[in-house]
């Protein structure tokens, strides 16, 4: 094996044992935790450490500034291409596979 297919299989292992640990923390905090209904999770008071802001009170929000216009590339010189030419050069290049 070469050291990087070994250092894989490592990886490979250590990612299916954290996996695991995974699924029995999961299965664990399922176990130990009586289930509770979404009503119950929202009906909590509010937390005191959140101010309430009024709208007066809140920033001003700045736009970003507008990108600048896009630079002008000077289009490359080419010459036109012969597409007649090109079939001709691909049809001789067929016939002599076909030793014709």
């Amino acid at each position: 094996m070469t050291e990087l297919t070994e250092r894989l299989v490592q990886f490979e292992g250590r990612l299916r044992s954290m996996e695991n640990e995974l699924y029995e923390l999961r299965r664990l905090s399922r176990v130990t935790q009586p289930a509770t209904s979404q009503v119950a999770v929202f009906a909590q008071p509010p937390r005191a450490d959140l101010e309430i802001v009024s709208a007066q009170e809140q920033v001003a929000f700045e736009p970003p500034p507008p990108l600048p216009p896009p630079v002008a590339r000077k289009p490359v010189e080419r010459e036109p291409h012969d597409f007649l030419d090109a079939s001709r050069r691909s049809r001789a290049r067929l016939k002599r596979r076909r030793g014709r």
